[in-house]
């Protein structure tokens, strides 16, 4: 998505446990200039600010709830760059429709895949290849915990990411971006 700087996941603390940005996991989130509140158990947009790049950014944030106690696990923390806003506000938002009808060189997906083979994101492609018989899934079950490489996608394709294994409480997930 061009209007999206960074995602990443935090935990109750504010640790990074997971970004799409290089070399932030483990560090605080409030070194991002983002506030939250580990209470807080609704979505926050939060005030523009700059990211550690220098770009200027919105962060939005919605928390993981653990259903069979109701307990904030983490957070999902979503950068949005301000010509988002701006591409808003002079009505040339791009559409899902606009953005499907391109044909761009290069496409990223990013996903998240829970220990039971579900997908808990949307996917851009039909499913041809079950997620658990996809190698992020395979090999997060076989505890390799991160790989960047090659392999074949739930839609059959060959595609070059990485992805990384991850566990909040008993809630264990797979993050990919092919």
């Amino acid at each position: 998505n061009p209007f999206v700087e960074s995602i990443y996941i935090i935990d109750t603390t504010g640790e990074i446990i997971t970004s799409t940005v290089l070399n932030e996991k483990g560090s605080n989130i409030q070194a991002n200039n983002v506030v939250f509140d580990p209470e807080d158990r609704s979505p926050k947009y939060i005030k523009i600010h700059s990211n550690p790049e220098g770009t200027r950014v919105i962060s939005l944030t919605t928390p993981f709830i653990k259903k069979s106690n109701s307990k904030i696990l983490g957070f999902l923390v979503v950068d949005i760059n301000t010509s988002a806003i701006k591409s808003l506000v002079e009505g040339n938002l791009y559409t899902s429709q606009s953005i499907a009808n391109s044909k761009p060189t290069e496409l990223t997906e990013n996903y998240v895949i829970d220990e039971n083979g579900n997908v808990l994101t949307n996917l851009s492609q039909a499913t041809k290849t079950p997620l658990t018989q996809t190698q992020p899934y395979i090999s997060c079950k076989q505890n390799q915990p991160q790989k960047t490489s090659y392999w074949k996608n739930y839609a059959d394709i060959e595609v070059y990411g990485t992805y990384e294994c991850n566990q909040f409480d008993d809630l264990k997930l797979v993050f990919v971006t092919e």
